[in-house]
């Protein structure tokens, strides 16, 4: 038999108390752990962690529970568990009389994995407003845009125009519950009566060389009527005088400053 590790006396008197009070009791030891790298030094040295599991009857429950409380030690949900093992924790309080423990941990894994997945099938999703199917390219951009930039333009026109709730980006979908529309969040699964608020804005993340300046300038172009009538519908100078700012055909480009040939 290999030793991995030594228990404090305090841990060590209770454990063979428990063995000593039940010849049914079980104590199962189970080690994890990993090379672990020390960042300051760049040292290394094994770290692992020690599980013990108590198996026994469930006539056993009520001695373990008062021994362990008496000695201010109480049981933990296992990380791994026998197959066939029922879990029962004495220690975990439950409204009703069920016969298993729930392990709670192990549950927000697995809803943290179904909300990671979940994100993922909508990010990998193929999307397209349905308001810009039939997309003409602005005479103003002599470039012809490939489909990839096409798809991009799309993408941002359908974040930035009034129509978003129509598009398939939108993570609000509609349905019906007895009689009545409601907006149900794709993700997190909440329910409003109302279609909230979407966040506008979205980022164009192409790789170098893809074109995504000319897509930029694609969009500026597309909207740049838009943009002459918005600065044009009121009076610049009751702006100036009310708001301290008025309307602006311009669009802001934030750039490093090494990306700019001086």
């Amino acid at each position: 038999m290999e030793e991995v590790a030594v228990l404090d006396v305090r841990h060590g008197l209770v454990l063979n108390t428990l063995r000593a009070a039940s010849v049914s009791l079980r104590l199962e030891l189970l080690v994890s752990g990993d090379l672990a790298v020390y960042p300051h030094n760049g040292s290394t040295r094994n770290e692992f962690k020690a599980e013990i599991n108590v198996y026994g009857n469930s006539n056993d429950m009520a001695i373990v529970a008062s021994l362990l409380s008496d000695a201010g030690i109480y049981l933990q949900e296992p990380e791994q568990l026998a197959p066939a093992a029922n879990y029962r924790n004495p220690h975990v309080l439950l409204w009703d009389n069920q016969d298993v423990t729930p392990r709670f941990q192990r549950a927000l894994l697995s809803l943290e994995a179904s909300f990671e997945n979940a994100v993922e099938r909508i990010l990998d999703e193929p999307k397209e407003a349905s308001s810009h199917t039939c997309f003409l390219q602005d005479s103003r951009i002599s470039s012809v845009l490939c489909s990839h930039q096409i798809s991009a333009l799309q993408f941002m026109l359908s974040r930035e125009s009034e129509t978003l709730y129509d598009s398939s980006l939108t993570l609000w979908d509609s349905v019906v519950h007895h009689g009545r529309i409601m907006f149900a969040h794709r993700v997190t699964k909440v329910e409003a009566s109302e279609r909230p608020s979407a966040c506008r804005g979205g980022i164009l993340a192409d790789e170098m060389g893809m074109g995504k300046s000319l897509t930029v300038l694609a969009l500026i172009v597309h909207s740049l009527d838009q943009a002459i009538r918005f600065a044009d519908a009121e009076d610049p100078a009751y702006y100036v005088k009310k708001h301290n700012r008025y309307n602006s055909r311009a669009t802001l480009i934030i750039t490093p400053k090494s990306s700019l040939s001086l």
